[in-house]
Formats: structure tokens, C-alpha cells, sequence
């Protein structure tokens, strides 16, 4: 299950995407986001209980993004936060990564 998602098409030239104040729990890919230019994601909540096995962000052929105030609990150790491919270009700022033991008492 993905909590936001776009299925863009690389030939349509989609652009300016904002998205604002999400959380998502337990989603096997929480945000991807492909074949857009200019995209802000600010206020992001990824909560994954068990801990995530990989990447809960992932870009492909995004161009000139910004994802802001992120606060991921349940990731495992050593887990990339983002996963970009294809020529993307994103700047993280205010990223905080939480305890990866999320409801386990550890």
C-alpha cells in the first residue's frame, strides 16, 4: 500500500506538486513520487511498525525537490531514507530519524 503516489508519465510534463501535513503507517512505500520537476513535501509523518526494510521515499526523475520537517520512526539501521533514481535532484532539510524499535518496549 502507498500512501501518496504518482504514476506520472515522462512524455506529459508534470510539475509544481506540493504536499503538505501527511503520516503514513505501515506502508510498504509510503512516498513515491516520479517524472515531476519542482516538488515540495513539508511536515511528513512515516510511521512503519515492524521496522522498515527499505527506503520509505523514493524519487524517480524528479527534479528540483524539497522535502522538509520529515520524521520517520521505524526504519531500520543502516535503511537510506530516500531512494533516487533516474537523474534525480532533492535537498532534505529537518529530518528527523526516530527510535527503529517502534512499539517494542526496547
Amino acid at each position: 500500500m502507498d500512501a501518496i503516489r504518482t504514476a506520472n508519465h515522462a512524455w506529459i510534463k508534470h510539475a509544481h506538486l506540493t504536499l503538505r501535513n501527511f503520516t503514513a503507517r505501515n506502508c510498504s512505500e509510503p512516498f513515491r513520487i516520479s517524472h515531476t520537476n519542482h516538488v515540495l513535501a513539508e511536515d511528513l509523518s512515516i510511521v512503519n511498525e515492524p521496522a522498515a526494510e527499505d527506503s520509505p521515499i523514493r524519487l524517480q526523475k524528479v527534479q528540483d525537490a524539497v522535502i522538509r520537517r520529515v520524521t520517520v520512526q521505524g526504519l531500520r539501521n543502516g535503511v537510506d531514507l530516500v531512494k533516487a533514481c533516474n537523474e534525480s535532484d532533492f535537498a532534505l532539510e529537518k529530518v528527523t530519524r526516530g527510535n527503529s524499535n517502534v512499539g517494542s518496549g526496547k
